[in-house]
């Protein structure tokens, strides 16, 4: 639609390329955004499996200890 009307004087030529700055300016700082929260996110699920691994050592050390009693070895 900007195309088939131009902007014809100073007034709207300035109206339309701050309009255009502040479209750039807020996409900008959308992509920021997004890009903080996916590191926010990665940061999340590393946390995430980090506990995983824990606790998957962990019971495994308790499934030894499980295979010794039942061994009689206790």
């Amino acid at each position: 639609m900007e195309a088939e009307m131009p902007p014809t004087s100073i007034k709207q030529w300035y109206e339309h390329a701050t309009n255009l700055d502040r479209y750039w300016r807020e996409s900008k700082r959308e992509e920021e955004r997004l890009r903080r929260q996916q590191k926010q996110e990665g940061a999340v699920t590393n946390n995430a499996t980090t506990i995983s691994v824990a606790e998957e050592a962990g019971n495994t050390t308790l499934a030894d200890d499980n295979r010794a009693y039942s061994d009689g070895g206790h």
